[in-house]
C-alpha cells in the first residue's frame, strides 16, 4: 500500500503541476476574458459529468476489486458494462446540450454569445468516459502503476498538448482536450480482457450502484459550480473566472490527497470483504492524522503568501482574485473519507450527504446575500457547507469501522440492501 501511495503522490504531483501550468498559458496567451471562457469551461465540464458517468468511476473500481479478490471471472465483465453504460449516459448528455446550446450557454456562461464553448463539452465528455472506465479497471485490478501511468497521460501531458497545439481558443483547447482523452484511454481498454458474458448482470449490478449515486455526484460538483455561475449572472465571466480559479485552486490541493481515496477504496472493500475491520480502523486513523497535518501546513503557507503566488502566476490583472483565492482556500482544510463509506455500502450515503450540503450551501447564500456582497456570499456559504460535509463523513465513517465485525457479509452480495430510504426514492 505504501508504495502504491507514494507512486500515486508522485503522479497527482505532476497533474497538479501540468492543472497550474495550464492555467497559466491560458492567462497568457487568451487574456483575462479568454482565462475566464476556459475556467468556467472546466468547471461546467465537471458539472456535466456525472450525469454521463453514472456513478461508474467508484463502481466499476469497487465491483472489479471485490470479484478480483474472489478470483472469480466477472472481473472483465464490468468494464464492458460500463463502456455501454457511458455510451448512453453521455450520448443522452450531449444531445440534450447540442439541440438547445444557446440556452445552456445563457446558464453557465451568463450569455448565448459563448455558444462554442457548449459544442465543445461533449468531446471532453466522451474522452473522461473513456478515462474512467480504464482508470477503474486498473485500479480495480491493483495495478495501480498502469493506472498512474494513464492518469499522468491524460491529465498531465494532453492538457498541456491542447493548449501548445490547439491554443486559438478556450472551445478548441477543451475539444483537442477530449480527442486526446479518448485515444490515450482506449490503448487499456484493448489490451486489457473483456467479456460480455451475464452482461446484463453486470449492467444492473453497476447501474443499481451508480445510478442512484448520480444526484449526489451532480450536488457535489454543482456545489464547486455555483459559485462561478452566480458570480457570472452578478457581474461577468472575468470576474467569474477569477472565482472558479479560486475553486480549482481548492481543488488542485484536493488532487494532492486524491491518492489517499484512489488506494483506500480498493483496500478498503478488501478488507470490508475480509472481516477485517480493525484493521481498516488503523488505516483509516493513521490516514487521518497524516493528511490533516499535511493540509494545514500548505493552507497556511498558501494564505500568507497568496497575493505573491496571484501576482506571479497570473500576472498584476489578476491580483482581484487574492481574497477570493483566500477564502476559498480555508474550505480545504476538512479532510473526508468518501471512499470508505462507498466500499461499506451499496446505499448511495454519500449521496445523501452531498444532498443536504448543497441544501446548506443554497440556504446560506440566500442568507447571506442580505449581509455581504452578492459576489462573495457564495463563496462564504461554499466553505461553511464544506466543514457540514466533512462532519457528515466522519460520523459515517465512524458508524462503519466502530459497529463491523469480523465475518460479517459485504453489502457486494447482498442485494436486498438497496431498499433503504434512497433506493426507495429513486
Amino acid at each position: 500500500m505504501r508504495r502504491d501511495l507514494a507512486t500515486t503522490f508522485i503522479t497527482e504531483a505532476a497533474v497538479i503541476l501540468s492543472y497550474l501550468l495550464t492555467f497559466r498559458l491560458v492567462a497568457v496567451h487568451l487574456g483575462v476574458s479568454g482565462f475566464g471562457e476556459y475556467s468556467l469551461s472546466r468547471r461546467t465540464l465537471s458539472l456535466l459529468l456525472p450525469l454521463g458517468l453514472l456513478g461508474l468511476d467508484v463502481g466499476i473500481a469497487r465491483y472489479v476489486s471485490y470479484a478480483s479478490a474472489e478470483r472469480s471471472p466477472r472481473t472483465a465483465g464490468y468494464p464492458a458494462a460500463g463502456l455501454l453504460l457511458v455510451a448512453a449516459g453521455v450520448g443522452v448528455v450531449s444531445a440534450v446540450l447540442l439541440a438547445f446550446s444557446g440556452f445552456w450557454a445563457g446558464v453557465f456562461f451568463g450569455s448565448s454569445k459563448y455558444v462554442s464553448l457548449i459544442f465543445a463539452l461533449p468531446l471532453a465528455m466522451a474522452g473522461a468516459g473513456l478515462h474512467v472506465v480504464a482508470y477503474g479497471y486498473l485500479r480495480g485490478l491493483a495495478r495501480i502503476q498502469w493506472a498512474n501511468v494513464l492518469m499522468a497521460a491524460n491529465y498531465a501531458v494532453v492538457p498541456l498538448l491542447a493548449i501548445v497545439f490547439f491554443g486559438g481558443s478556450a472551445a478548441s483547447i477543451i475539444a483537442a482536450m477530449g480527442i486526446g482523452w479518448i485515444a490515450v484511454s482506449v490503448v487499456p481498454l484493448i489490451r486489457l480482457p473483456l467479456s460480455t458474458e451475464d452482461f446484463r448482470a453486470r449492467i444492473r449490478e453497476l447501474a443499481r450502484f451508480g445510478v442512484p449515486r448520480v444526484p449526489g455526484d451532480v450536488f457535489q460538483l454543482g456545489l464547486f459550480a455555483a459559485p462561478g455561475i452566480l458570480v457570472a449572472h452578478e457581474a461577468d465571466i472575468r470576474l467569474a473566472g477569477i472565482v472558479a480559479f479560486g475553486i480549482a485552486a481548492l481543488g488542485m490541493i484536493g488532487s494532492a490527497l486524491t491518492p489517499v481515496s484512489f488506494v483506500l477504496l480498493p483496500v478498503a472493500a478488501r478488507m470490508l470483504a475480509s472481516g477485517s475491520v480493525v484493521k481498516l480502523r488503523t488505516s483509516v486513523v493513521e490516514v487521518v492524522a497524516i493528511t490533516l497535518a499535511g493540509t494545514v501546513v500548505l493552507v497556511l503557507l498558501l494564505e500568507v503568501f497568496a497575493g505573491t503566488i496571484v501576482d506571479a502566476y497570473l500576472g498584476p490583472g489578476f491580483s482581484g482574485g487574492v481574497g477570493v483565492l483566500r477564502l476559498t482556500l480555508l474550505a480545504a482544510l476538512p479532510f473526508t473519507l468518501r471512499s470508505v463509506i462507498d466500499a461499506k455500502h451499496v446505499l448511495p450515503v454519500n449521496a445523501r450527504n452531498m444532498i443536504i450540503t448543497f441544501a446548506t450551501f443554497a440556504i446560506l447564500t440566500v442568507i447571506l446575500r442580505s449581509f455581504v456582497d452578492p459576489t462573495h456570499a457564495p463563496l462564504v456559504a461554499f466553505v461553511v457547507s464544506i466543514y457540514v460535509l466533512a462532519i457528515l463523513t466522519l460520523i459515517e465513517v465512524y458508524r462503519i469501522t466502530r459497529t463491523g465485525a469480523p465475518g460479517q457479509v459485504p453489502e457486494a452480495v447482498t442485494p436486498e440492501l438497496t431498499a433503504g430510504w434512497w433506493g426507495r426514492v429513486v
